[in-house]
């Protein structure tokens, strides 16, 4: 079992989130879907926080981090397996 909410589009949580296989039962609980937590809470962060770390801790969106120069998918856009390192490559 782990638990966590998404902190960037990197790292061993978003792999397991995103591609985890059929190893992994995903279980996504937004904020405003727990009775725990009011409505005017959530609208106090939504007024506080900066938007990505709004959308990362209170709607489960693994979302780009704040201090990311390139967007995740513009990154991965300009990866591809048919082109060969010009160093380090095989």
């Amino acid at each position: 079992m782990a638990l966590s909410t998404p902190w960037g589009k990197r790292g061993w949580w978003y792999e397991a989130v995103t591609k985890g296989g059929a190893s992994w039962e995903r279980v996504t609980v937004m904020a405003h879907q727990c009775p725990r937590i009011s409505a005017d809470f959530l609208a106090e962060e939504r007024a506080t926080l900066p938007d990505m770390v709004y959308r990362a801790e209170y709607l489960c969106e693994f979302t780009d981090t704040a201090d990311s120069v390139f967007a995740y998918e513009h990154v991965m856009g300009a990866v591809s397996p048919d082109v060969t390192p010009l160093f380090g490559g095989a």
